[in-house]
């Protein structure tokens, strides 16, 4: 078992990059780079995994539509991406919110969303080069978007950090819930959804 996950991991970091059919990419659509698998530099991506990080990987267009339908029933104004990448989920839902932030902690990833944000000219969205684990998320209760950003350990420091701030009007949507026993430890009540690795979160 354990000499599996060392192959899976060793495979995960020399993938070869990724990029979506131009003919329903966002980015070609809009000529901004945020569903590339571009970081070539091995020792970073090793680095990243060691840190209990994911890689690289911008969302699939699926999950993106599947967002929008939540919500669609949503009245909170504010979105913030925990593990925000290049920007792509700030970027596709930036007309449902009156303010979105991106939490990303590598600072390559971090200019690369600024840039992308000025070709789109866009004004309602701030981007914070933090560690998760140290980010106090709005006291304003808010839409919280998680892909799988990082491991066990950071999802644990990062809730502890907001726990005495987060009540039931909160809304958390998290694809591939990876750590999602680390919610329910803290008195977080799941919700499936259309599409199989997401699922909504509210404290109880």
């Amino acid at each position: 078992m354990l000499a599996k996950k060392i192959i899976f991991r060793i495979r995960e970091v020399f993938r070869t990059p990724y990029v979506y059919d131009s003919g329903t990419s966002f980015d070609a659509d809009h000529g901004i780079d945020t569903e590339r698998i571009n970081d070539r530099n091995i020792v970073r991506r090793v680095y990243r995994r060691l840190r209990g990080f994911s890689n690289y990987q911008a969302l699939p267009v699926q999950y993106l539509s599947q967002i929008r339908k939540i919500l669609l029933t949503s009245e909170l104004k504010t979105l913030v991406d925990i593990g925000s990448g290049k920007g792509c989920v700030l970027f596709y839902l930036r007309d449902m919110f009156d303010y979105l932030i991106g939490v990303e902690y590598f600072q390559d990833l971090h200019e690369l969303a600024i840039f992308n944000a000025k070709v789109l000219n866009t004004t309602n969205i701030e981007f914070v080069n933090i560690d998760a684990s140290c980010y106090r998320l709005p006291s304003n209760p808010c839409v919280v978007f998680i892909f799988n950003p990082f491991g066990e350990k950071v999802m644990t420091d990062f809730l502890t950090a907001n726990l005495d701030l987060v009540t039931k009007d909160y809304l958390f949507i998290y694809v591939n819930p990876v750590a999602l026993h680390v919610f329910e430890e803290f008195g977080f009540r799941s919700c499936a959804t259309d599409l199989q690795n997401l699922i909504t979160l509210r404290k109880l």
